[in-house]
């Protein structure tokens, strides 16, 4: 008995300790209960599709929405049907309370499980890359020379095999005092003023990728 009651408190203190030491859930995100960590998650209804076609069909999604999706695609199990990846999207945020804009990639972890008539999707491992300033994003010039610069470190990041957009270096987005990013944490780790707008805009980026699945997952059969 005094074993079982020691047992039960070293476990209360160690979920104790671990609650404190979790970062606080970053406002404006989803995210994990466990781990307070950003994370999307849910099961969407595809009534009449197969796995297989479903499965099928988020390869076409991938491929469609990730230019280089060969790398992005990191297991490919069409017996379990499942697909995991990393993948981004590209996000124009503010860095500071002038307004200054930049292009991030906003890099995730993504899994899809396909069944009968329904699938499941998760993104987690958020995480942000900068990108090139926009001079306020009002500029048609700069946002110009952003896309063509993002285009060449594309371009060269898979021509010298170091690496793919999703899988540079990165911070991931966590909570306060868990990243050295300035532009999103004041010095003393609270979140910097410009957060409730990027985080808008980033859930909002990532809701519409979710939904450019869902529509592609319940696309009627093409028509020959």
């Amino acid at each position: 008995m005094k074993i079982f009651l020691c047992l039960l408190a070293l476990s209360l203190l160690y979920h104790t300790t671990r609650a404190q030491t979790l970062p606080p859930p970053l406002p404006g995100l989803p995210f994990d209960s466990l781990t307070h960590e950003p994370n999307y998650h849910g099961t969407v209804a595809v009534p009449g599709m197969s796995a297989a076609e479903l499965h099928g069909r988020a390869r076409e999604w991938v491929a469609l929405t990730f230019q280089d999706a060969h790398q992005v695609t990191q297991l490919d199990d069409a017996a379990r049907g499942v697909l995991i990846g990393r993948g981004y999207k590209r996000v124009l945020v503010n860095v500071n309370s002038l307004g200054r804009g930049e292009a991030r990639l906003v890099s995730f972890t993504f899994r899809f499980d396909f069944r009968e008539g329904r699938y499941r999707y998760e993104l987690r491992d958020l995480g942000t890359r900068t990108g090139v300033g926009l001079l306020n994003g009002t500029s048609n010039d700069s946002n110009i020379r952003d896309a063509t610069q993002l285009a060449l470190g594309q371009y060269l990041l898979q021509t010298t095999g170091t690496a793919t957009l999703a899988s540079s270096p990165q911070q991931l987005l966590m909570g306060p005092g868990t990243t050295n990013n300035s532009d999103d944490y004041r010095s003393n780790g609270t979140l910097a003023k410009t957060w409730p707008q990027n985080s808008a805009r980033i859930n909002a980026a990532l809701l519409e990728l979710l939904d450019s699945l869902a529509r592609h997952e319940k696309a009627p059969a093409a028509r020959w």
